[in-house]
């Protein structure tokens, strides 16, 4: 019953949840391939950095220069056209509720630009299917924002 879906990256920018699960039109998915993302992405932003660096040994080759410029536009183009795959895990059809369970407030410590702390609201979202049953997606940055924009923008045309 599972359908999937390829996707650029900078569309499902506001919809995603956790990091692991991103709500779309037919419901909420689940990305594959994590590890793989993440290694494309990294790899993406150190041709940037390396491009950047480089920039400065323009002095010494000339050439060196249109490395960098090639390297910076690589990576600018890997993140751009980055794709994930997404596989459909609950339909919306099948979900009657969504609720915000196990709110809390986590502080990170922060180095740049100067040392401070963070804090981000997270929360646990329950997803109540039709049927009774209920899933759980943890760590849900701003979870009281994703579900209320989630409810308006999917939950209504159901």
């Amino acid at each position: 019953m599972s359908s999937y879906l390829k996707v650029k990256v900078r569309d499902v920018r506001d919809d995603n949840l956790n990091g692991m699960y991103v709500a779309g039109p037919a419901g909420i998915y689940k990305m594959r391939n994590v590890p793989m993302f993440i290694i494309k992405r990294f790899g993406a932003y150190f041709l940037i950095v390396v491009g950047i660096l480089s920039l400065f040994d323009i002095l010494i080759k000339p050439i060196y220069g249109l490395i960098s410029l090639v390297l910076i536009a690589l990576g600018v183009y890997l993140l751009y056209t980055m794709t994930i795959d997404l596989e459909l895990k609950i339909p919306w059809n099948s979900v009657r509720d969504v609720v915000v369970t196990n709110a809390r407030t986590q502080s990170v410590p922060r180095l740049f630009p100067l040392p401070h702390f963070k804090s981000y609201l997270l929360g646990d979202l329950q997803i109540i299917l039709t049927d009774g049953s209920v899933t759980k997606i943890s760590r849900v940055t701003d979870a009281y924002n994703k579900v209320d924009y989630i409810k308006a923008r999917y939950m209504q045309r159901t």
